[in-house]
């Protein structure tokens, strides 16, 4: 699960949904129609990330960003590529981001979080920054929604220890406080249970999880202290959580 497979132009004029089939390609549905307009080809490229007016990103096994651009009909207008931004070999990007304010953050398989400007023509870095450089216990980032972005531009990040390759999926056993701009750990806040996805409500009050249990944890964001478990959900699974914005 990935919040990346759909998403809205910033007008919500038009749904973005990503097909693997396995060629990879954008699905453009025109919401004010309730009709789809047509197909855009993202040949090595994945996902939707949503930039200014009507361009989404891709990224790209070369380690670049392929941007759209729809025209006012919802087709494609024009194409870019931006500069190679990861080593898809050496410490690739996780496809997992968050963002505030026209910045995207992507963390890295080895606990690197780069920080991306979206409001250009094309995805540029402004800052890279290694998290858990000097820190004990090999925390690397995990999980299925591993980070979010509250209002003041704090990143919420899901931790669990002992990583290595192969564990970019294990369970966040931490959420650490990341403040980009000044490339601190803020805190680091300790889970009951190990949770799978986080999201933030809209007031950044509460951070909710997705434990192991297939409950859903509520936190003091502020304070990491528990307040409630929510549960009973049947034969649902709430694997991704989606925050309210």
């Amino acid at each position: 699960p990935t919040h990346y497979h759909m998403q809205m132009t910033h007008d919500e004029r038009f749904a973005l949904v990503f097909n693997f089939t396995p060629a990879q390609s954008v699905s453009v549905i025109d919401m004010d129609a309730m009709a789809f307009v047509g197909e855009v080809s993202l040949p090595g490229c994945a996902l939707i990330y949503p930039m200014s007016d009507r361009s989404f990103a891709s990224m790209c096994g070369d380690g670049t960003f392929h941007v759209v651009t729809l025209d006012d009909d919802g087709n494609q207008a024009s194409t870019a590529k931006s500069a190679k931004i990861w080593d898809s070999d050496n410490d690739p990007l996780m496809e997992k981001a968050a963002f505030h304010d026209g910045m995207g953050f992507w963390p890295s398989f080895d606990g690197e979080l780069v920080s991306v400007d979206m409001t250009g023509d094309v995805p540029t870095v402004e800052s890279r920054w290694s998290f858990v450089d000097g820190i004990e216990g090999g925390w690397l980032p995990g999980g299925l929604s591993v980070l979010a972005a509250a209002s003041n531009g704090d990143i919420y990040i899901m931790m669990p220890p002992e990583g290595g390759d192969g564990t970019h999926k294990f369970p966040g056993f931490e959420i650490w406080v990341l403040n980009p701009a000044a490339k601190e750990i803020k805190r680091r806040m300790e889970m009951t249970t190990p949770v799978l996805s986080i999201a933030l409500t809209r007031d950044d009050a509460m951070l909710v999880g997705t434990t192991v249990e297939m409950n859903i944890d509520v936190y003091d964001a502020a304070t990491g202290e528990l307040q409630r478990t929510l549960s009973d959900f049947g034969q649902e699974t709430p694997f991704l959580l989606h925050g309210a914005y």
